[in-house]
């Protein structure tokens, strides 16, 4: 992405105390909704789960799979 696209995205998520992946997963689903029209979504994200850095590196064996659900209400 442009730099200056980041930075921006960096700047709402800051001013919506939130964070860039937050940004994105709405604009995302934001997107869903309007494809699709449903109006209950479900997203899978990978999340590691391990604080250790020297785990850091690893991948395959500790990577589980959680579903974030968002509600889109209209109006």
């Amino acid at each position: 992405m442009p730099a200056t696209l980041v930075a921006a995205l960096e700047r709402a998520a800051a001013a919506g105390r939130g964070t860039v992946f937050m940004q994105l997963l709405a604009t995302f689903m934001l997107w869903l909704h309007q494809r699709s029209g449903a109006r209950d979504l479900l997203v899978a994200t990978p999340v590691a789960g391990r604080d250790d850095p020297a785990l850091a590196d690893l991948l395959a064996c500790l990577v589980n799979t959680v579903v974030l659900r968002a509600a889109v209400a209209e109006g």
